[in-house]
């Protein structure tokens, strides 16, 4: 009886030990979202959206962010780099550039949240 009840308290503190906060969330830009520029001019454009986690993280988070929508121009190439910025326990910011003569029309992705 005492070895169960060793094993279901070790149990419960390893899950407790090891436990992970994971978040993650959706995004989607395009030439109708207020302040967007990526369409427009050439050289280098940066858009930025802040990213609010619903629960705050209880460390700076890693966040992995992934693209899974693309509409350029086509009558110029296709430059994007995409990063999350400023990244703290509360949220980042999704920091999209281009540059040159490309001509981002939409951009749509996913990012991932843990620690």
């Amino acid at each position: 009886m005492k070895k169960a009840l060793f094993a279901a308290l070790f149990l419960i503190l390893s899950v407790g030990l090891f436990a992970q906060q994971i978040e993650s969330g959706v995004f989607d830009v395009n030439t109708n979202t207020k302040g967007y520029t990526l369409d427009k001019n050439s050289g280098d454009r940066i858009f930025t959206l802040e990213v609010r986690f619903n629960n705050p993280f209880e460390t700076i988070p890693n966040v992995v962010v992934g693209l899974n929508k693309m509409e350029f121009d086509k009558n110029t190439n296709a430059r994007v780099d995409v990063q999350a910025t400023a990244v703290s326990r509360d949220g980042f910011v999704l920091r999209i550039k281009t540059w040159g003569d490309t001509r981002v029309l939409v951009l749509g992705g996913s990012w991932v949240a843990h620690n």
